[in-house]
């Protein structure tokens, strides 16, 4: 069974950054639709369990990233004060820390609210094309075949899948190196002790012993242990973001190696807690998520690449359409430590021309598969500058469906203007 539906705005991924673009575009009024392949949104918030969303300020209590991003986030604080007491006090200056479950429902309201059509279960695999435009993505389900028509299309899949299928363009993996930043399993663990919690306790003894066992290769992960523990809202429940598995998301047969050695991770990782850490004899795996939760993949070529230097040195664009704040922060391929560069000043500009794909006349890209080198994206990957990137993504092609001209030909300062109105800092 064959079916068409149409908009004026298709925005296909219901992540970070699909969220944000979709509900920019439909509060100006265009007609905009939002597919979603899971039964819910939030993307990797969700179905990764990535639960820190960083960094909507510098660390020093400005702010970088407003607008609609803020908005939507002070949105899920309003849910947690009621469901999760005890969560702002878990909060960090340059961090927020969201509830999953929560974050499904506060998604779905969020966009509804803006009267953006969504569609669940909606996996695009297929695109149409004329000459440089597309002319609709295509989803299939249960035997329907479903053509999504629209005059401007958003890639936020965090992927490219859309750039991909269209002929886009693009980067994967470290310069001329495949390889990737690699995946990781997260979880929550119950019964913790009131003792090593919120705060997880560790002595020098415990420690000196994990190292040990770390050396002989008695750890089932490459981070060094115990790794990155948080402290939950409720009480005697912390999340793990421990796991490392190099793959390749876009490679079905990879990901599933992945998907298996990672889940064995969480439970041996468990195992060597309840050994080695005092408070932690009684803890229990409570939760894993949906997927793991991938870094980095596609990167598309787009009307220009962020560079390392622009991070780091701080740079503002002419074009500028957001801000962000977050070093660069890149996982080594192996899992097992992390490359971490400092900015020289508070924050830096993000170009339109990052989210232009060459070659597809109607299409723009927000979120982590923006133009940039594989630096670069260890900066702008983070979950709230993928939000930002979305924002300007939403107005952008907002314009090109009304004035019927494609994204790259619009005029910078109107789409800045638009912007400033929805109070995004640029």
């Amino acid at each position: 069974m064959e079916k068409k539906i149409k908009g004026d705005v298709i925005v296909i991924g219901g992540g970070p950054a699909g969220i944000i673009a979709s509900v920019a575009s439909s509060r100006l009024g265009a007609k905009t639709i939002l597919i979603e392949r899971y039964g819910f949104l939030g993307g990797n918030m969700t179905n990764a369990g990535v639960i820190n969303i960083r960094t909507f300020n510098d660390g020093k209590g400005n702010l970088v990233i407003k607008g609609i991003p803020y908005e939507f986030v002070n949105e899920i604080k309003k849910y947690q004060k009621i469901f999760t007491p005890g969560a702002e006090n878990l909060e960090k200056d340059d961090c927020f820390r969201q509830y999953p479950e929560i974050t499904k429902y506060v998604s779905q309201e969020f966009v509804l609210s803006a009267n953006v059509k969504l569609i669940l279960h909606g996996f695009v695999n297929d695109v149409i094309k004329e000459k440089n435009k597309i002319k609709s993505v295509v989803i299939f389900y249960k035997g329907q075949k479903i053509y999504c028509e629209g005059d401007v299309f958003i890639d936020c899949t965090g992927d490219g899948d859309v750039a991909y299928l269209s002929g886009v363009d693009f980067i994967k993996g470290w310069g001329n190196k495949n390889k990737l930043q690699p995946l990781t399993t997260t979880f929550i663990i119950g019964g913790v002790s009131k003792k090593h919690w919120p705060k997880v306790k560790i002595s020098k003894e415990e420690m000196e012993k994990m190292k040990k066992e770390f050396e002989e290769g008695n750890y089932p992960c490459p981070t060094y242990p115990p790794g990155a523990l948080f402290a939950m809202p409720r009480k005697g429940e912390i999340y793990g973001n421990v796991t490392r598995y190099p793959a390749d998301i876009t490679d079905i047969f990879e990901m599933t190696k992945a998907e298996i050695e990672l889940r064995r991770q969480v439970w041996k990782v468990i195992e060597f807690y309840r050994k080695y850490i005092k408070g932690f004899e009684k803890i229990y795996l409570q939760q894993t998520f949906t997927q793991a939760g991938g870094r980095e993949s596609r990167r598309i070529i787009g009307e220009y690449i962020l560079k390392e230097e622009d991070i780091l040195e701080c740079k503002n664009f002419p074009d500028n359409i957001a801000k962000g704040s977050y070093p660069i922060d890149i996982l080594v391929p192996d899992g097992s430590g992390d490359i971490w560069k400092e900015l020289k000043n508070s924050s830096y500009g993000i170009p339109y021309r990052c989210l232009v794909p060459k070659k597809i006349d109607n299409l723009l890209v927000a979120g982590r598969c923006i133009s940039c080198d594989y630096k670069a994206l260890g900066a702008i990957r983070v979950m709230a500058i993928c939000m930002a990137t979305g924002q300007a993504a939403g107005v952008s092609a907002y314009l090109s469906s009304k004035k019927k001209i494609p994204p790259r030909e619009l005029e910078i300062k109107e789409i800045q203007e638009i912007l400033k109105k929805q109070e995004a800092i640029i």
